[in-house]
C-alpha cells in the first residue's frame, strides 16, 4: 500500500488486492483516487495486473507512476516493474519485469525526469539494488550493495526521496 498526492492535492493510493495461498497468488495491484463519491469515496482509476508491494509517485506532469514487484505467469512474486500513467491507461516505462532477480519492498523517485528504483533482489543474497531508465533500458546505477538482514528475519524495506539539489536518497 502506498499513498501519494497530485498536485490539486487529490489522494490517490496504490494497494495490493488479496490473493489466495500462502503464496498470495493472484493478487492485483490496483490504483484508488478519493473523489469523495460513493459508499467510500473512492474509485478505481486502473487494476495493472497480477502485482505487490507497489510504490506510487507522480511524474513531473503529475502523472502517477507505479513500481511494483510483478507477478509471474503462474501468479507468483516476480521481477520489478514500472508503469506510468499516459492519461487512459498505465504503459511500461522500458522493459517490463526488469530487475536482475526477484524483487521485493521497491521504491521509486524521479528526479529530473530519470526514473530511479531501489529494491531487495531475492535471488541474489536479498541484497540492496538500485536501477535507473536511462531512457532506453533499466541499467545498473551503482555497485549492488551489502547488507544484513538476518537481524530483520529477512524483512528489508526501502525508502528513496529526491532533495532539493535533485539528488536521490535511498535508505535501507
Amino acid at each position: 500500500l502506498d499513498l501519494a498526492f497530485d498536485e490539486n492535492g487529490v489522494p490517490y493510493a496504490a494497494l495490493q488486492t488479496e490473493g489466495s495461498g500462502s503464496a498470495n497468488t493472484g493478487g492485483h495491484v490496483v490504483l484508488m483516487k478519493h473523489s469523495g463519491a460513493g459508499s467510500t469515496g473512492w474509485e478505481e482509476v486502473a487494476d495493472l495486473g497480477g502485482g505487490e508491494m507497489p510504490c506510487l509517485v507522480f511524474d513531473e506532469d503529475d502523472n502517477p507512476v507505479i513500481a511494483y514487484q510483478q507477478n509471474t505467469a503462474s501468479g507468483l512474486p516476480g521481477k520489478a516493474t514500472v508503469k506510468k500513467w499516459n492519461g487512459s491507461s498505465f504503459e511500461a516505462v522500458g522493459a517490463t519485469q526488469f530487475s536482475p532477480g526477484k524483487a521485493r519492498y521497491i521504491s521509486l523517485a524521479i528526479n529530473d525526469g530519470i526514473y530511479t528504483v531501489a529494491f531487495d533482489d531475492w535471488t541474489n543474497d536479498r541484497r540492496a539494488v538500485v536501477m535507473s531508465f536511462d531512457g532506453d533500458d533499466w541499467v545498473l546505477a551503482g555497485p549492488v550493495l551489502e547488507h544484513d538482514y538476518s537481524a530483520l528475519d529477512g524483512y528489508g524495506f526501502m525508502r528513496s526521496a529526491t532533495d532539493t539539489d535533485g539528488n536521490t536518497w535511498i535508505t535501507y
